[in-house]
C-alpha cells in the first residue's frame, strides 16, 4: 500500500479514537446493542464492543430494530462506506469510471461510481480484475484482514507461511499477521475461511480490535507519577509492547515491574521507600518511530498520615488486663502505614500503642462495666488524629480465631512438615467486641482449644503469645512424632483451633514429608483424655454464720476452677477462683475444674444459708407493769435480706403487740401474771431460713401510790364571823382506789387573821377576806381556797381574760375580781363560768380556757348573785 493509503488509515483510526463516525446507513444515532434484536444474545464482552462502535456511531442498523449481524456487504457499498471512513475527495458529479464494469446508469450499483474512483484514487484498491472492480462482488475475509493490518502499517513477513488452505497464498502474510494480533481470529473449525464472505459482525469486532491497537506514529508520550512510598506508575499515551518496553531509574533499586491490563501504563516497585527528590525514569524498547529512549521527571515526597481510625466497628470494649484496639493509618497514597511508632496516644486510662500489632494496647481490668473509656491517637507532624469512647462491657470471650500458617522454629514459614520437628502456628483470636485477644497465662488457654485431628502423629503444647515480629497475637506449638508406620494416612492431619465463646473456627492441614517404606513404627494408641476432679469444700453445705469464708479446691495438680454464686452453670467465662468466697447471704456456690488437655470436671454444687440469731431474752429498758407504757425487741441477727417475725406459739400479754418487720413489742400490758410464747425469724432467701426462740414475761401489777387529794368542799366561802366548814379530805391512788384521810390529814392556814382550821379539818371564819387552807397527806399537799364575806355588801365584778385573741389549741385563763362595799378581793375560785358557744372553746372550774375552733364568742361568769360578760374573745386558726 502506498503512503496516500496509509495516510488514509491513519485518518480512518483518528476516526475510531478521536469521535468520528462510520456511517453505512442514511442517518446515525446514538444508540446501544440493546436496540437491535439480533444483538440480544450476545455475550457480555461482545456487547461491551458493538456498544463502543455503535453508541460512537461507526455503525448503525440496517432496518429498524435489526443490526443485519450476518448481512453481507458487497464492494460497491465497501467502497462507499471507505470513502467516507477515510474522508476521501470524491467528486459526485463524476459520470464516467476508469473501470469497464462500473456504470452511472447502473440501477443497482451506479451510485458507487464516484467512491469507487476515490479509493483507487487513493490506493485501497486497484480493482477485483485488470480493468475490472467487480461492483456487486462481496468483500472476503482475507481482503476485510489485508485491509485492517494495512490499515494499521503493520510489516507483514512475505516469508511467514500458514498452515490454512482456506486462506488464498498472497493473504496469508496479512491473515497470519491479523490473528497474531488478535484481529480476527479462526473459525470453529480451525480455519480462517479466507475466501468467504465477510459478514457485519466480522467487520465490527475486527474494527474494534484494530482501534484498540491502533497508534498514531510519532504521538507517544510519557508520564510519571509516584503512587507509593516505594511506587512510581508510569503512563503511555498509547498500549505498548511490554514484552520489549524497558524501565529504569536513575537511582534506587527497582526490584518489580507490573504493568496493567492494557499495556498502557506500568509500576515500579523499589527496594526501599523514595527518598525526596526528582527521579528520572527512562523507557526503551519502545515502537522504532517513537523517541528511544523517552524520559519523565518525578519528585518523590515523604509520607504524610492523612488519616487514622479504629477499624473495629464495635464501641465496646472487654475488661482485661490487656486489650488490643486495632487502628489502622492511611498515608497519601492510599496505603496502610506501617510504622506506628511515633504516634501518640491520650486516654482517661491506661493505654499504651504498640507498633508491631498497629493497636492500642487498653487496661480496663480496674474499670467497672459500663465505664466510659476515651482514646485519642494522634501523629503530630501530620496534624491527624481519631478519637473514640468505648464502654467497657464483660470479660473478653473468644468469638473467632484467624491462623496465619506454619513456622518452623526458626520463625520461618514452611509448606512442608518433617517427622520428629516442632513447629508453631501462630494466629488472632477476637473476643465478642471485635478487638484481638492477648495472652493472658491465667485466662487464654480457656479462651480457645486447640485440637489435632490424629494426636498420635501431630501433638500440640500450650497456646502462648507469638514471638516479636511474628504475625498474630497468639501461638500454638506443632510436635511431629519421630516416625510413623506404613499405611498410616498421615496426609490428613490437621490442627484446628475453636473460639470457645462461639465455637467457630479455622484450621490447617499439615503436608509431611513421607518416610522411607523401610521405616515401620509401632501403633500406639493414645489414652484417653483424664478427666479433672471435681472441686470441694472445706466447709459443707448447710447454716453458716454471716461472713463466713468457703475455700474451694481440687485434687488434680495444676487445674484451674471457675465458679458462680447465683445457681447458675459455670463455664471457663465464669469467675476463676483466686481466694476463699465470703458468705453474705445465703447462696448457692456451683464449680467446675480446667485443665488443659483433660476432660473439665463435673459440676459441683454447695449450698449456704445464714444464721439467724434471736436474742435470748427480750431486749428493753421499760418494766412491765400493768397500765404502763412499754418498749422490748427481739430483732435477730444474720439472714439474708429482710426478716419476718411472728408469734407461732402462745400469745403476748394483752396489751401488747410485735411488730413483723422490725421485732418490737409495743404497748400497754393490762393484765397483771406470767406469759409463755415463741416468736420466729423468717429471712428473705430463695430458700428462706428460719430461726425460733422461746420467751417468758411476767406483768406486775402497779404499786399502790398516792396520786392527789381531794376536798370536799373544793372552796368554803363564810358568810359571818364564826362560821365554820368542814373540810372532808380524800387521798386518790394510782389504781383508781380512794379513801378518807380526813382524820390523818394536817390542816395549816395561810392567814389565820381570815380564818383558822382545825386538827379536825373545821374552818373558821375570824375577819374579812381570803386565804388558803394547807391540806398535807402522804407527802402530798392541797390548798383549799376560804373567802371571809360577814357583813359586807357585794357591788359588782369584773373577770378579764389573759388574751382576747387566740388560736385553736392555745389556752387562757380567766381571773375574777369581787368588788365589795369595803374592798376588792380575788374570786376566781369561787366564780362558776359558762361559754356562750360551747363549739369554740371549752373552760374548767379553775377558770382555764382552751380555744377549739375558729369564731366569737364571750364567757358568762358568776359570783354570788351578780353576773359578769366578757369582752369578745377571737379564735382563729
Amino acid at each position: 500500500m502506498g503512503k496516500n493509503v496509509i495516510l488514509l488509515m491513519t485518518a480512518l483510526f483518528l476516526c475510531f479514537t478521536f469521535g468520528g463516525f462510520l456511517i453505512d446507513t442514511p442517518t446515525a444515532a446514538a444508540k446501544s446493542s440493546s436496540d437491535f434484536s439480533d444483538l440480544k444474545d450476545l455475550d457480555a464482552a461482545t456487547k461491551a464492543k458493538f456498544d463502543a462502535l455503535i453508541s460512537a456511531g461507526v455503525f448503525d442498523g440496517v432496518a429498524e430494530g435489526t443490526f443485519g449481524l450476518k448481512d453481507e456487504m458487497n464492494r460497491a457499498q465497501f467502497a462507499k462506506v471507505a470513502a467516507k471512513i477515510f474522508d476521501l475527495e470524491v467528486f459526485t458529479d463524476l459520470k464516467t469510471s476508469s473501470f469497464s464494469d462500473v456504470n452511472a446508469n447502473d440501477a443497482a450499483n451506479g451510485y458507487a461510481l464516484p467512491y469507487i474512483e476515490a479509493v483507487k484514487t487513493a490506493g485501497i484498491t486497484d480493482g477485483f480484475s485488470e480493468g475490472q472492480y467487480n461492483p456487486a462482488g462481496k468483500v472476503t475475509k482475507e481482503q476485510l484482514a489485508t485491509f485492517l493490518v494495512r490499515g494499521l502499517d503493520l510489516k507483514v513477513d512475505d516469508s511467514a507461511s500458514l498452515d490454512d488452505n482456506s486462506v488464498s497464498d498472497w493473504a496469508k502474510g496479512y491473515v497470519a499477521l491479523a490473528i497474531e494480533k488478535k484481529i480476527l481470529s479462526n473459525g470453529e473449525d480451525g480455519k480462517f475461511g479466507g475466501t468467504t464472505n465477510a459478514t457485519r459482525d466480522l467487520l465490527v469486532l475486527g474494527a474494534y480490535e484494530a482501534k484498540e491497537q491502533y497508534r498514531p506514529i510519532g504521538k507517544l508520550q510519557i508520564s510519571a507519577k509516584q503512587t507509593g512510598l516505594k511506587k512510581i506508575t508510569v503512563s503511555f499515551s498509547a498500549k505498548v509492547d511490554s514484552a520489549k518496553a524497558g524501565l529504569s531509574a536513575t537511582k534506587g533499586e527497582v526490584v518489580q515491574v507490573d504493568w496493567n491490563a492494557d499495556n498502557s501504563a506500568a509500576t515500579l516497585i523499589f527496594a526501599k521507600q523514595l527518598e525526596p527528590g526528582d527521579y528520572v525514569i527512562k523507557a526503551s524498547g519502545l515502537d522504532v518511530d517513537a523517541p528511544n529512549p523517552l524520559t519523565t521527571t518525578v519528585t518523590a515526597i515523604l509520607e504524610k498520615i492523612v488519616k487514622i481510625e479504629f477499624t473495629s466497628t464495635s464501641d465496646t470494649i472487654a475488661r482485661s488486663k490487656a486489650v488490643a484496639i486495632p487502628i489502622k493509618a492511611t498515608n497519601q497514597f492510599g496505603e496502610e502505614v506501617e510504622d506506628i511508632s511515633k504516634f501518640e496516644v491520650r486516654s482517661n486510662g491506661s493505654v499504651s500503642i504498640d507498633p508491631v500489632k498497629t493497636a492500642v494496647i487498653a487496661d480496663t481490668s480496674i474499670e467497672e462495666g459500663n465505664n466510659r473509656v476515651s482514646i485519642t491517637v494522634s501523629h503530630e507532624e501530620s496534624g491527624v488524629q481519631v478519637s473514640k469512647i468505648f464502654t467497657v462491657g464483660e470479660m473478653p470471650v473468644a468469638n473467632s480465631v484467624e491462623l496465619y500458617g506454619l513456622r518452623d522454629m526458626n520463625g520461618q514459614e514452611v509448606s512442608q512438615v518433617e517427622w520428629g520437628k516442632s513447629y508453631y502456628v501462630n494466629f488472632d483470636a477476637y473476643d465478642q467486641y471485635g478487638n484481638i485477644i492477648l495472652h493472658n497465662p491465667a485466662r487464654t488457654a480457656y479462651l480457645v482449644t486447640a485440637t489435632s485431628s490424629d494426636p498420635f502423629i501431630a501433638s500440640l503444647g500450650t497456646v502462648g503469645a507469638a514471638f516479636a515480629g511474628d504475625p498474630g497475637a497468639l501461638s500454638l506449638s506443632v510436635t511431629l512424632r519421630s516416625y510413623l508406620g506404613i499405611g498410616s494416612n498421615y496426609n490428613n492431619v490437621s490442627i484446628s483451633i475453636y473460639a470457645n465463646g462461639t465455637g467457630r473456627m479455622d484450621s490447617i492441614s499439615l503436608n509431611i514429608a513421607a518416610l522411607p517404606p523401610a521405616v515401620v513404627a509401632p501403633i500406639v494408641i493414645p489414652p484417653a483424655p483424664s478427666v479433672v476432679a471435681q472441686p470441694t469444700t472445706d466447709i459443707s453445705s448447710g447454716v453458716v454464720e454471716v461472713g463466713t469464708s468457703v475455700a474451694l479446691s481440687v485434687a488434680t495438680q495444676g487445674a484451674t476452677i471457675y465458679y458462680t454464686t447465683d445457681g447458675s452453670t459455670p463455664t471457663i467465662t465464669s469467675m476463676p477462683y483466686t481466694s476463699p468466697i465470703p458468705i453474705t447471704e445465703s447462696m448457692t456456690i456451683k464449680a467446675i475444674a480446667v485443665k488443659s488437655g483433660w476432660t473439665n470436671s463435673s459440676i459441683a454444687s454447695f449450698e449456704y444459708a445464714i444464721l439467724i440469731e434471736l436474742p435470748e431474752s427480750i431486749v428493753s429498758t421499760s418494766s412491765l407493769v400493768v397500765g404502763q407504757a412499754y418498749t422490748g425487741s427481739v430483732a435477730a441477727s444474720g439472714g439474708t435480706g429482710a426478716l419476718t417475725y411472728t408469734i407461732t406459739s402462745g400469745q403476748l400479754p394483752p396489751g401488747l403487740g410485735l411488730d413483723s418487720s422490725t421485732g418490737e413489742i409495743t404497748g400497754n400490758p393490762s393484765s397483771s401474771g406470767s406469759y409463755n410464747f415463741t416468736i420466729s425469724a423468717t429471712d428473705s432467701a430463695i430458700t428462706p431460713a428460719t430461726a425460733s426462740m422461746q420467751y417468758m414475761v411476767t406483768i406486775a401489777s402497779p404499786a399502790h401510790t398516792l396520786t392527789h387529794l381531794t376536798s370536799n368542799p373544793a372552796n368554803v366561802m363564810l358568810m359571818a364571823f364564826g362560821a365554820t366548814e368542814a373540810l372532808a379530805i380524800t387521798a386518790n391512788f394510782n389504781d383508781d382506789t380512794s379513801i378518807n384521810v380526813t382524820a390523818d390529814a394536817q390542816y395549816e392556814s395561810e392567814d389565820e387573821r381570815v380564818a383558822t382550821v382545825s386538827a379536825e379539818g373545821v374552818v373558821t371564819a375570824v375577819t374579812n377576806g381570803t386565804t388558803n387552807i394547807v391540806v398535807t397527806h402522804g407527802g402530798l399537799s392541797k390548798h383549799v381556797p376560804v373567802m371571809v364575806t360577814a357583813g359586807r355588801q357585794l357591788e359588782s365584778i369584773y373577770a378579764s381574760l389573759s388574751s382576747v385573741s387566740l388560736a385553736v389549741g392555745v389556752t387562757a385563763n380567766v381571773t375574777v375580781t369581787a368588788f365589795f362595799d369595803d374592798s376588792a378581793e380575788g374570786a376566781t375560785a369561787w366564780a362558776t363560768f359558762e361559754i356562750e358557744d360551747p363549739d369554740l372553746a371549752a373552760i374548767d372550774a379553775n377558770g382555764y380556757l382552751t380555744a377549739l375552733k375558729a369564731g366569737k364568742t364571750r364567757i358568762k361568769v358568776t359570783f354570788l348573785s351578780e353576773e359578769f360578760i366578757t369582752d369578745e374573745l377571737i379564735i382563729w386558726e
